[in-house]
């Protein structure tokens, strides 16, 4: 999606991958993110973000991406959900080590719901889309914390185009739902995608959810 991202550039994959778990493993930034206040109030964040979802259906298998420390999996847990995390650096016993731009220990069509707020830590978030469109159940859904404008020190990709490249993406996924909601720092946009193989299907639900994401748009400031 040329023209759409802007990319930190990297010698090559695996400097890109060096660069990710330099950041990750610093044992200082660990070691403060684990204090129990620190760990505990982002549990009971993601548990009253999560609630929101179980109380319109059940999440089913989930995976986390880009899941550090694993808050948002200790708090789907403490919920009920069968869940575990993703990340470079793994946080045993609920996080484990992989790449979220390639999760091939991961069977096509098995997972019900990916959630991720790391997009930016990809250096290429259309893999990202379309691993987790991959691995999706038919009607799956992939939840994205996702924060425009958010380009900093740590930041592989910078999406520069999202009002196109949200409803571009090359893959099963259907944009279903995009609502703003404060995180813990900021603001973020909350996107919804679900797998929808059937091509006729996704066709009319994205001339609907197209429609849809205008308004948000329209609301947020950011002009197609």
């Amino acid at each position: 999606m040329s023209g759409m991202i802007r990319k930190r550039e990297y010698k090559d994959y695996d400097e890109y991958v060096a660069h990710q778990i330099e950041k990750t493993a610093d044992p200082e930034r660990r070691a403060r993110l684990l204090q129990k206040f620190n760990f505990n109030k982002k549990v009971l964040y993601f548990k009253q973000k999560f609630q929101r979802f179980l109380d319109k259906a059940n999440l089913g298998q989930t995976v986390c991406l880009g899941a550090r420390m694993g808050e948002e999996i200790e708090a789907l847990l403490q919920l009920g959900v069968d869940c575990y995390g993703v990340d470079l650096v793994p946080h045993p016993p609920h996080v484990i080590k992989g790449d979220f731009q390639d999760l091939h220990f991961i069977e096509d069509g098995t997972v019900d719901t990916f959630y991720t707020n790391s997009l930016d830590h990809s250096s290429d978030p259309e893999k990202v889309f379309s691993e987790a469109s991959r691995c999706l159940k038919e009607g799956g859904v992939f939840i994205v914390d996702y924060f425009p404008g958010h380009w900093e020190d740590h930041a592989a990709s910078y999406i520069e185009a999202p009002e196109k490249f949200f409803v571009n993406m090359k893959c099963d996924l259907a944009l279903i739902n995009a609502s703003v909601v404060s995180t813990m720092s900021n603001e973020a946009w909350e996107l919804i995608f679900r797998k929808v193989e059937n091509p006729v299907e996704r066709a009319r639900v994205n001339k609907w959810s197209d429609m849809k994401f205008k308004g948000f748009l329209n609301r947020t400031q950011i002009k197609m």
